[in-house]
């Protein structure tokens, strides 16, 4: 009877490890998009990450191979300048359009579409700086592995609407200047989730005047964080007077 339980356990575990396999699978198909304005462009990609991706480069061209961060394959020449929508579709850790090639293609880009789940791990400084970055700021559920939104839309004065929620995002650690300067967003800051991995919200919405509604108490749900300047100058919300002065 023991020999059939084992035999059956070790069966439900197969099952169960399939499911997950093939989980991941229909994730890695949820494809990264976004749209550029350009002749030629290089994907931002960094050393020390994994990429394993096809891109379709919006032209109708055939779709590229993406193996590792300096590929060949990662650079795009068009048969002339205009608007482009690239789709990314495997695993692609991450993007840096501030760092990569001292910003070189950080102007080019324009919208943000989808985040997908290509399994992003870093948000730092992905689009710091990108100001002709316009639109919504798509949602960020398929960014389950994200740890740092460091400095993530700094400066992005184009970016509209509310801010996605960051239910999913539960291995951040660090909130450091995601959103300073966007004064185009608008709405009522989402909840967080109560993770207690996060160490800094340090002027994580300094200068966002579009915001409105109330502040969410991080500074009791996160009491050891570091918050200076998180919601400055705080009178855009109706908690204002509740706000420590410390965060903002």
């Amino acid at each position: 009877m023991k020999k059939y339980i084992i035999i059956l356990f070790s069966l439900l575990s197969l099952s169960v490890n399939a499911q997950m396999l093939q989980g991941m699978y229909r994730e890695r198909e949820d494809p990264f998009i976004f749209q550029i304005t350009a002749s030629s462009f290089t994907l931002p990609l960094m050393n020390g990450y994994t990429y394993n991706f096809t891109v379709s480069w919006g032209d109708g061209s055939a779709l590229s191979k993406v193996t590792s961060y300096n590929d060949a394959n990662a650079t795009h020449t068009y048969a002339g300048s205009g608007n482009y929508i690239i789709s990314i579709k495997g695993t692609c850790q991450y993007v840096n359009f501030e760092d990569f090639n001292s910003g070189s293609e950080k102007l080019k880009l324009t919208k943000l579409v989808s985040f997908g789940n290509v399994g992003f791990t870093s948000f730092t400084n992905s689009y710091f700086g990108c100001t002709n970055l316009t639109g919504t700021i798509p949602s960020f559920s398929g960014c389950i592995l994200v740890t740092n939104f460091y400095a993530s839309f700094n400066g992005c004065t184009g970016l509209t609407g509310s801010i996605p929620s960051f239910s999913m995002c539960t291995l951040v650690n660090s909130f450091y200047d995601t959103f300073q300067g966007c004064t185009g967003l608008t709405g009522s800051i989402p909840s967080f989730p109560d993770n207690h991995l996060v160490v800094t919200f340090y002027a994580m919405f300094y200068g966002c005047t579009g915001l409105s509604g109330n502040a969410p108490n991080l500074w009791v749900t996160f009491p050891t964080a570091v918050g200076n300047y998180c919601f400055y100058p705080g009178t855009q919300f109706s908690n204002n007077a509740s706000i420590p002065a410390g965060w903002k």
